[in-house]
């Protein structure tokens, strides 16, 4: 009934630690109300509840529940580590990633409205994650980012992965059951060329289409050394609807 706002730290050199919190019915901050002077407002969008902009971050052992910003956790221009926590009943993205360099390990997500993990401009590491019950995107890689995943396991979501707009995802040990499309290569900016998905150890259940990717992008099985996806102008509207 009575939500606050969030946090942000910017241009901050040190190291910034967030281990053992919980975070409750955040909206995110109010430009209007932050400041009125300050050009770092002016300048930028605060889209998360919790923000990072030009610094180091470690978030571990916390929890987001009820979070109805833009984004529960927002990482930029940043090195991070975010470890052991938990997202529920997040209005859109649980975490968005931009320009950064970092790892997600062990990690839960439940009732995501957009996606789970977004990476744009971003190189990382991600593994031992688990999602279920997310609207939009499991993980969603863009905008020339460089990911790698391990032990991902997803359920009841639209899509699995996305690699799209000039990014290279390396996916190894996946599970998902009840994904309507688990692995997804496009590209989505005309600015950007085209998505790269290279999978191998991968479990998939109960699905719609297992690869899609549009004429330009690749989904590539390091086992078989094949390209596995495909394109077809049924597939153009399915991403299209997906994107």
């Amino acid at each position: 009934e009575n939500p606050g706002g969030g946090i942000i730290i910017y241009d901050n050199k040190k190291n910034n630690y967030v281990i053992n919190c919980e975070f409750k019915y955040l909206t995110g901050l109010k430009k209007n109300i932050v400041s009125n002077d300050n050009n770092f407002y002016k300048e930028r969008i605060i889209m998360g509840a919790l923000n990072f902009f030009q610094t180091n971050v470690t978030i571990e052992n916390s929890s987001f529940n009820n979070i109805y910003s833009e984004d529960a956790v927002n990482i930029v221009s940043s090195n991070y580590l975010i470890k052991n926590s938990y997202f529920k009943n997040v209005k859109s993205d649980a975490i968005d990633i931009d320009f950064s360099d970092g790892k997600i390990i062990n990690s839960n997500f439940v009732n995501i409205g957009n996606d789970a993990i977004d990476f744009s401009g971003s190189n990382s590491e991600i593994s031992f994650i688990n999602f279920t019950e997310v609207v939009d995107k499991g993980i969603s890689i863009g905008e020339n980012s460089f990911i790698k995943l391990n032990n991902i396991n997803g359920k009841a979501s639209l899509v699995g992965i996305a690699s799209k707009d000039g990014s290279k995802a390396f996916a190894n040990n996946i599970t998902f059951f009840d994904i309507d499309y688990p692995f997804t290569a496009y590209q989505k900016k005309k600015a950007y060329t085209n998505g790269q998905l290279f999978i191998e150890n991968y479990s998939i259940d109960n699905f719609k289409r297992k690869f899609i990717n549009d004429s330009i992008s690749v989904i590539f099985d390091n086992k078989s050394k094949k390209e596995i996806g495909e394109n077809n102008p049924n597939i153009d509207k399915i991403i299209k609807d997906i994107i």
